[in-house]
């Protein structure tokens, strides 16, 4: 590098070319002797590291000898933002330090985001790794999805109006294929899911969260990223990695539909923007039951996607204590959006679903690696079709008296047929309602 430039709080070294295929536009509007793209490095910089060391509350960087942080100016290559090394001491030994090489003008039709945004957002996150490496010096193929997790996120917490990590097509990576392992992914595609924990569990804005540092914290105790975010769900705010990850992919599942926040699917305004969950494999649920084997592992989910008839109640049977889940029963639209109920798995006890009903989504996981058979059933009776045999008639009122007086048992399906009236008692009150079915008829 020809020269370097220090930020306006003396912290940075921004180090750049005067000349040749590296060097940044040499525009000095206001004819300081530093390119203006320098001047705006260092003030990004500065701007950075104060809102993640004295705001956020995290580690200071670790820093090498001369006590300054170096930034290097280059072309990148078309796409590739920016990357965080280590300093290596002469033993060839990680110290700690790091160094970053970010592009010299993130030109057009090489980058979705560009010129000084585009700068703005790479040292957000690849400063955000240089404090990383102060709780965990070497990332490993299974926790590497932490660090570009908590980057990609800090993007946005920084610099919010500037959606790079939404709009240019990071998402894809996960949301085309949400059962992956958590530690399968690539942790850019999962940044939505750190606004989820500030939001939805801590409850805070981005600048007044913790729970992102109280990972960071964890981390560098065990090493182990899927741990350390059970650990501190389980401690600090009562709850598990799989419960939050379920609802966090049940909540994504219609990201673009909305264009505001009144609903009960958006924790975070970036997912009106944002593509949704992608599921491809769509199975025809027909009256008959499901009987589905499953294999489901603490750090992943399942999603199984069902087109059913209209009207129907539907039930799970057999099913393993420890699975935690969502249904989400999608209807047709109304004024443009789909009409949405969703259910938790424990309490789908032969639910009855009034509308037509487009489409049926199981999401399914649990704190623990399971194998079990469980069924699901749909049936397309109506309420006072106690024989169940698609008519509604004195036969059913019969049912329901010879019920009452403890003449016959019913089946638990046929029980809740015989709940016209919704309050979990058969009585004289479901026989008017069946009649009045009859009288209407």
């Amino acid at each position: 590098m020809d020269t370097y430039s220090v930020s306006p709080s003396g912290n940075f070294y921004i180090h750049y070319n005067l000349e040749g295929p590296d060097s940044p536009s040499q525009l000095d509007e206001d004819s300081n002797g530093i390119p203006d793209y320098v001047d705006e490095v260092g003030i990004a910089s500065d701007f950075v590291e104060n809102i993640l060391v004295n705001t956020l509350n995290f580690l200071p960087i670790i820093h090498d000898d001369d006590q300054k942080y170096d930034i290097y100016i280059k072309d990148m290559g078309q796409g590739y933002y920016g990357v965080n090394y280590l300093d290596i001491d002469s033993l060839g030994n990680n110290t700690g330090s790091t160094y970053i090489f970010i592009d010299n003008e993130y030109e057009e039709n090489e980058y979705y985001t560009t010129g000084i945004e585009a700068m703005k957002i790479t040292v957000a996150h690849e400063y955000f790794h240089a404090i990383q490496r102060s709780y965990r010096t070497q990332f490993n193929s299974e926790t590497l999805y932490l660090y570009e997790m908590s980057s990609t996120w800090i993007e946005d917490v920084i610099y919010p109006d500037i959606d790079d990590y939404i709009d240019s097509g990071w998402l894809f990576s996960f949301y085309n294929n949400p059962e992956q392992n958590i530690s399968e992914t690539d942790g850019y595609s999962i940044a939505l899911y750190a606004h989820y924990l500030t939001s939805v569990i801590e409850g805070e804005n981005n600048l007044e969260s913790s729970i992102i540092k109280e990972i960071w914290q964890q981390f560098s105790i065990d090493n182990d990223a899927h741990s350390s975010i059970n650990t501190i769900l389980m401690n600090n705010y009562s709850t598990t990695f799989m419960n939050t990850w379920l609802d966090f992919c049940t909540r994504n599942l219609y990201n673009g539909y909305y264009d505001n926040m009144d609903n009960s699917f958006y924790y975070y305004n970036d997912q009106i923007n944002a593509i949704p969950i992608i599921i491809n494999n769509i199975n025809d649920l027909t009256t008959s039951i499901e009987f589905i084997n499953q294999s489901l592992e603490d750090d992943s989910i399942v999603i199984h996607a069902f087109e059913p008839s209209s009207d129907f109640f539907i039930n799970i049977d057999n099913l393993n204590g420890n699975v935690l889940g969502n249904i989400v029963l999608e209807a047709e639209e109304i004024f443009g959006y789909p009409l949405i109920h969703t259910i938790p798995i424990e309490d789908l006890n032969y639910h009855y679903i009034e509308n037509e009903i487009g489409k049926i989504y199981l999401f399914m996981g649990s704190d623990y690696d399971l194998s079990l058979n469980f069924e699901l059933s749909v049936h397309p009776y109506e309420f006072g079709d106690i024989n169940q045999n698609n008519f509604i008639n004195v036969v059913d009122i019969i049912y329901i008296v010879n019920y009452i007086f403890s003449s016959i048992d019913l089946s638990e399906f046929q029980i809740v047929l015989a709940d016209l009236n919704l309050d979990d008692i058969i009585s004289v009150l479901d026989i008017t309602g069946i009649i009045n079915i009859i009288m209407e008829n």
